[in-house]
């Protein structure tokens, strides 16, 4: 990665991870992580904020070797059966995750330039 080694690496990746812990944690202080599982091995983790009829995904993230195998949308299918509405924030440059918010149905309500604003709404 970026030509560093591990012991460049780990710091940084330390560092990084406490800034957005500590990002999330002021946005979102009610927000509920998970780690994903398949066939009992680590695959991902997940990060949503629950409301009254709305969840926001915050961040799912999926290892590179377990993606393309259905979990992420099987975790979608799952949230959008626990709420009427489920919003999300995904980096317009990351077009795999797009492509899979548009087949679980989602729409995009706003674009601020870096990161497109989706939604799913039940039509009940």
């Amino acid at each position: 990665m970026a030509g560093l080694s591990a012991e460049q690496l780990k710091p940084l990746l330390t560092m990084q991870y406490m800034a957005q812990k500590q990002s999330y944690g002021g946005r979102f202080p009610g927000a509920e992580h998970s780690i994903i599982e398949l066939a009992g091995d680590r695959v991902g983790r997940l990060l949503i904020d629950r409301h009254e009829n709305n969840i926001h995904l915050i961040d799912i993230a999926i290892l590179r070797a377990s993606r393309g195998r259905g979990i992420g949308g099987f975790i979608l299918e799952k949230l959008k059966a626990e709420s009427e509405t489920v919003s999300l924030m995904v980096f317009t440059t990351n077009h795999g995750a797009i492509r899979l918010y548009r087949r679980q149905g989602f729409t995009i309500v706003n674009d601020t330039g870096s990161y497109l604003e989706m939604e799913w709404k039940n039509a009940r």
